[in-house]
């Protein structure tokens, strides 16, 4: 038992002096400790769209030097990233425009062969960058895993865009302590299929009973109708925001993820934007966080305005 007292000392030791060197002050620091042991061996479920891996070096070198942190404080990390932007990037390439309708890309086989091929890249560079911070990476690379079981969506035999139908919950749970899962957003059983990531983030999320879903995404988070950022959503409000729109556009499918999220047993959600230095960090350990979570019932949140 002293062991372990002396090693859980000097994890959050080691934790006040990384979060100090990224700029947390005293008042935050205090706020990480209790965090940071209450989330002892709990799962965070991270996804990482394609719009903030495709940015500089050195906003992704924060991000994978976060996750790889939080690991090491004993937080079960998986890692679901998208790859939408590449993907469009390499069919334009490949002279094929890309057809999206109602925020689904039109997927032919020829389209699902330059997704597996891009996303596959990425999943080898997110391992490498998770390395390179000092973290351990396992990949699930697309066609190569058996994480995410899929069938079509919809009726059209010649698209293949695909709904989770089972998440292989015992695979993930094999894995080590300190690992990150990195998995890609196709699926399938006899046939593979792509699929929406925050989709993938969030059939994983409730399978595993998680305690966060955090979207991760190139915004700040869920904003009101004047704008201003919505630190704390509850379901009925954000209900009620969808049902008179002002939640709109790429945010509406996302707050849906995260509401059934939680309707399944998820404790948390979050939207953040993954793109801000020590974003998932700041979510994640202290009492204000930097973008919007979403709760089932009353805030509990403290309302932090930016200085």
């Amino acid at each position: 038992m002293g062991k372990l007292l002396k090693l859980r000392g000097q994890v959050l030791l080691n934790a006040a002096k990384v979060l100090a060197a990224g700029g947390y002050t005293p008042v935050e620091l205090r706020e990480a400790i209790p965090y940071i042991r209450e989330f002892q061996h709990r799962i965070m479920v991270v996804k990482v769209g394609g719009s903030v891996l495709e940015k500089e070096p050195a906003p992704q070198r924060t991000f994978f030097e976060d996750v790889a942190f939080m690991a090491h404080l004993g937080l079960r990390m998986i890692l679901v990233h998208g790859g939408s932007r590449q993907l469009s990037e390499r069919m334009r390439a490949e002279h094929i425009e890309p057809t999206i309708e109602d925020g689904e890309r039109y997927t032919d086989r020829r389209t699902l062969r330059l997704a597996i091929e891009e996303f596959n890249k990425l999943n080898k560079e997110v391992v490498a960058c998770i390395k390179a911070a000092g973290g351990k990476a396992v990949p699930f690379p697309a066609g190569r895993s058996d994480i995410v079981e899929a069938e079509r969506k919809g009726s059209d035999p010649k698209n293949f865009v695909g709904r989770v139908t089972r998440i292989n919950a015992d695979r993930l749970r094999a894995v080590k302590d300190e690992c990150i899962p990195v998995i890609t957003c196709v699926g399938g059983n006899d046939e593979l299929f792509n699929i929406n990531a925050d989709d993938v983030a969030a059939a994983i999320a409730k399978e595993l009973k998680a305690e966060k879903l955090i979207l991760l995404t190139d915004v700040e988070g869920v904003k009101d109708s004047r704008g201003d950022l919505i630190s704390t959503l509850t379901v009925t409000r954000a209900t009620r925001l969808l049902a008179s729109r002002v939640i709109s556009k790429g945010m509406v499918p996302k707050v849906k993820v995260c509401i059934d999220a939680l309707k399944a047993g998820v404790n948390k959600a979050h939207i953040i934007n993954g793109n801000a230095k020590g974003s998932l960090l700041c979510e994640v350990l202290t009492d204000g966080g930097v973008g919007t979570e979403i709760v089932m019932r009353k805030p509990d949140r403290v309302q932090r305005r930016s200085a």
